[in-house]
Parts: structure tokens; C-alpha cells; sequence
């Protein structure tokens, strides 16, 4: 039985400044038994990050829960999460054009993970990240930072040519995924 939890916080410097919660999450767990797990952070320049940061969890999540997978096929696992991210951005695309606003104004990050009690499949991009824990006892980071040449700029995901799709061994027993401001 895998179990999960999630959480969505306010930052400190948001509650002293009295803005919105920019980050957004979500786990589910799919009837064949495997979890997937999504997280995105809202870049903090860009006027409506906290939309963009819940219709991209809220996207994903919804895609992935109305697909049929019914074997593990890391291939297969990594072009659904391709798809997916396609959809996010027509999705967020979409919403700015009804709002008459630049895509540019609802910047996100985005990190999933699919995982089956073994293996992890996963897409990232952005500067929050997956760690993982081996049978073997040990963490190790799954996905890599992706921040810009200075150290508060961030590859969003409306830049594709970021976005990163891989797989863990398959000794995986834990998982871990955060946004910057915890994984930094």
C-alpha cells in the first residue's frame, strides 16, 4: 500500500506582504494502485502565477486520472507526461488569451511524478525538485535545478526547451518532491 500526503503553504514573505499562495499541489492515487503527484510554484514576477501554477496541477492530474494505463512502460509513462505538459500550456495559453494577458503573466513551474511502489517516472521543469530514498537507505536527488544565470531566475514552463522526462531505478521506496523554497 503506498501512502501519500500533500501540502500548500503560504510563505512567510507572502503573509507579511499579504499576497496570495503562488504554489499549488495535488496527489492521487489511480485504480491500478500507483500514485502520481504533482507540484508547481508560481513564478513570484508574474502577475498571475497562482493561476497558472493550479490549472497546471489541476491539468495534469485530471489527464492522467481519465487515462487507462494499465501496464508500467516507462516509454509509454514519459509520452503521457509529454502530452500532458502540451495540454498545460494550451490550457494556461488559452486563459491568458480570454483574460487578453501575456502567457508570460501566468508563469509557473512543474515538477510530476508518477510512482508505483518501485520506480518513478517523472517530468520536471523548474527549480523545485524530486528526492528519492533507495532500499538501500539512500537520498538522492532525481531531478536537477533548473534556474537561470542568476540565482532567483527560473526556466518556467512555457519554456519547453527545459522540460526534462526521466525515470528512477527501480529500488525506489520514498519520495520527496518540493518547490524552491523548501528544496533550496
Amino acid at each position: 500500500m503506498l501512502g501519500f500526503y500533500n501540502l500548500s503553504l503560504q510563505g512567510t514573505s507572502h503573509i507579511a506582504n499579504d499576497t496570495v499562495c503562488q504554489d499549488a499541489s495535488n496527489i492521487v492515487k489511480l485504480e491500478n494502485g500507483w500514485v502520481v503527484s504533482v507540484i508547481a510554484d508560481g513564478v513570484g514576477s508574474a502577475k498571475h502565477s497562482e493561476i497558472g501554477s493550479s490549472t497546471a496541477v489541476k491539468t495534469v492530474i485530471d489527464y492522467i486520472s481519465n487515462l487507462v494505463i494499465e501496464e508500467w512502460d516507462v516509454e509509454e509513462l514519459r509520452n503521457i507526461l509529454q502530452d500532458a505538459y502540451r495540454l498545460v500550456l494550451e490550457k494556461i495559453s488559452e486563459i491568458a488569451e480570454n483574460e487578453e494577458n501575456n502567457i508570460r503573466d501566468y508563469d509557473t513551474t512543474l515538477t510530476t511524478a508518477i510512482y508505483n511502489g518501485s520506480q518513478i517516472v517523472y517530468a520536471h521543469a523548474g527549480d523545485g525538485g524530486i528526492v528519492v530514498l533507495s532500499n538501500s537507505g539512500e537520498f538522492s536527488q532525481l531531478t536537477e535545478v533548473q534556474k537561470g544565470e542568476e540565482f532567483n531566475c527560473v526556466q518556467p514552463l512555457r519554456s519547453e526547451k527545459s522540460w526534462v522526462f526521466g525515470h528512477s531505478e527501480n529500488d525506489i521506496c520514498a519520495l520527496a518532491m518540493f518547490t524552491d523554497g523548501i528544496y533550496d
